[in-house]
C-alpha cells in the first residue's frame, strides 16, 4: 500500500527486474449510507507477492476485498488490471480479470456434491469448459493433495465438515488462475491472558455433569463436572467428536448416559436442546451465518430474538423495550455500529459475533456452550472476546468453548479435554497446559508413561 506521495523504489545495478504490476488499486474510497467503509486506499500487488490485509473490525480489509471481488464498486477512485482500468462491475467480470476470491464465511451449496461444489460457477450457461472426466480427474487431485486422503466427489456438501467445506471453496479458487493461498494464526496477547490463582479462586461448585456418555455406541463412556467459574476447552483434530461433545452437553444427540444439571436442592436431567435452554444453558454455534444470523432482520432485532418476551407488553412488542436492553451490551462487548436498526449485515465479523453473545448473554445462562467463537475474527476483536470469557467466568458463569486454536486452550482454560476419536483421550489442567503436550495428545501421546 502506499505510504505517501512520491516514494519511489530504487533498485542496485545488476538487480533482478521488478515484476509488472498485476493489480492496482488509486485512491480508492466507499460509504455504506453514513458510514465511511475505505477512504483514499491505493494498493499494488505483482506477480509473485502474497500480502497480508490487517486492521481493526470496520477498517476496510473486507471492502476493499469486496472492490477487487466485483462485489461492491468503489464511489471513488479506480481499479488497474495488468495496466488497464478495469470497471469489476460483478464477482464473474473480476473472475474474468483473473481474481477470484474464498471468503471468510464458507459459501457452498450444501445438497449438491462435492464436484458439482468444485466447479460451481466454471461453466457458461449453455456448455461446459470442461469435460466431465477432466472435472474429476482435477477435483480429485487438489482436494486429495489439500485433505491428504482420498475424497468421495459423489457425497452431497452437507455430509462434509466445516473444514473440509472450506477446502473444497479453496479448491474451487485454486482451478480457476489462483495459485496459493496461505493462511497463519494470531498469537494472543497478554490482555486475554488468565492467572492460575485467579483461574482456581472462580472455581464454584458443580453445575452440570456428564454421566456415562457416548459419542459413539461402541465408544468409552464419559464422565465429568462442570464448576461454575470454569473455562474449560475442548480439543483435538477436527473429527474426532470434540463438536458431538459440545452438542451433548446441550441435550442433542446423546447416546447412553446423561447430562446432568444441578441445582440448589435439586437435579435435572437435560433432555433436549429447548430444556437446556430452561435449565439456563445457552449454545452459541459454529456457522454464525448459518445457524445464528438473521440477515434480513436488523442489529437490534437479532439481538433480541431468543428473549422476545422481556420486550412484550399485552401482546405488542416494543422496540424500544429491545434498544433499552442492548444498550449495555454495546458498550460492555464494544460493539461498533451506527445504530441498531442498521442491517446486521452492515457489521464485520466480529461484531455480529458479539451480537450474537450479546443475545445468549441477555438470556442470562449459567452455563454457556461456545463453538468455536473467534473463528474468522480480528486478533483485537479476540482479545475483547477473551477478557470478556475471564469476566463471565469471574462472575461464575461456567463456559465450556470448542477452539481450533492452541494458543486460545493454553492461554485462557482452567481445563482442556482432548478428543480422539470420538472418545476423551486426556484430560489436562492449566499447570500441565503447552502447545507441545496438546499436540502430542491430538497424535495419540498420552505423556503419561
Amino acid at each position: 500500500m502506499t505510504t505517501g506521495e512520491g516514494a519511489a523504489v530504487v533498485h542496485a545495478p545488476g538487480a533482478r527486474s521488478v515484476p509488472d504490476i498485476l493489480v492496482r488499486v488509486e485512491h480508492a474510497a466507499k460509504a455504506f449510507g453514513a458510514t465511511q467503509a475505505l477512504r483514499d486506499c491505493s494498493f499494488d500487488l505483482r506477480a509473485g507477492e502474497v500480502h497480508v490485509l490487517v486492521g481493526e473490525n470496520g477498517s476496510g480489509k473486507s471492502t476493499l476485498v469486496k472492490i477487487l471481488s466485483g462485489v461492491h464498486l468503489p464511489d471513488a477512485g479506480r481499479v488497474e488490471i495488468a495496466g488497464a482500468e478495469a470497471q469489476l462491475r460483478s464477482p464473474k467480470v473480476a473472475q474474468e480479470h483473473g481474481i477470484v476470491t474464498v471468503f471468510q464465511e464458507v459459501l457452498v451449496a450444501e445438497s449438491r456434491s462435492v464436484l458439482d461444489n468444485v466447479w460451481l460457477g466454471a461453466d457458461d450457461t449453455w456448455r461446459a469448459r470442461v469435460s466431465r472426466r477432466e472435472k474429476r480427474r482435477q477435483a480429485k487431485d487438489s482436494l486429495e493433495e489439500l485433505l491428504g486422503g482420498p475424497v468421495d466427489l459423489s457425497a452431497a456438501m452437507e455430509e462434509f465438515s466445516l473444514s473440509d467445506r472450506q477446502a473444497c471453496c479453496i479448491v474451487r479458487a485454486l482451478l480457476r488462475e489462483l495459485v496459493r493461498l496461505m493462511t497463519g494464526s494470531d498469537e494472543l496477547e497478554h490482555a486475554g491472558r488468565i492467572e492460575k490463582a485467579t483461574a482456581a479462586s472462580r472455581r464454584g461448585a458443580p453445575v452440570l455433569s456428564v454421566r456415562g456418555v457416548r459419542l459413539r455406541p461402541d465408544g468409552k463412556p464419559i464422565d465429568l463436572d462442570v464448576h461454575a467459574g470454569e473455562l474449560i476447552g475442548l480439543a483435538g483434530l477436527e473429527g474426532q467428536g470434540q463438536n458431538e461433545f459440545l452438542e451433548a452437553l446441550w441435550g442433542q444427540n446423546v447416546i447412553g448416559g446423561q447430562i446432568v444439571r444441578h441445582f440448589p436442592g435439586r437435579d435435572v436431567v437435560v433432555r433436549s436442546p429447548v430444556h437446556a435452554a430452561d435449565c439456563d444453558i445457552a449454545y452459541v454455534p459454529r456457522e454464525r451465518r448459518l445457524d445464528s444470523l438473521f440477515s434480513w432482520m436488523t442489529i437490534r432485532e437479532n439481538f433480541a430474538m431468543p428473549t422476545l418476551g422481556a420486550d412484550s407488553r399485552y401482546g405488542w412488542l416494543s422496540p424500544r423495550s429491545s434498544r433499552r436492553r442492548f444498550a449495555p451490551y454495546v458498550g460492555r462487548l464494544k460493539i461498533v455500529l451506527r445504530s441498531p436498526e442498521d442491517a446486521i449485515t452492515t457489521l464485520s465479523g466480529g461484531n455480529q459475533q458479539r451480537v450474537i453473545l450479546a443475545r445468549w448473554l441477555a438470556f442470562g445462562p449459567r452455563i454457556l456452550l461456545l463453538n468455536d467463537p473467534t473463528r474468522g475474527i480480528d486478533i483485537n476483536a479476540k482479545n475483547d472476546l477473551y477478557a470478556l470469557f475471564g469476566a463471565l467466568a469471574s462472575g461464575h458463569l461456567a463456559i465450556v468453548m470448542l477452539s481450533t486454536e492452541l494458543d486460545e486452550h493454553v492461554q485462557l482454560m482452567d481445563r482442556v479435554l482432548v478428543f480422539r476419536e470420538h472418545e476423551l483421550f486426556r484430560e489436562f489442567d492449566r499447570s500441565e497446559l503447552s502447545r507441545d503436550a496438546l499436540v502430542a495428545a491430538f497424535f495419540g501421546e498420552s505423556g503419561e508413561d
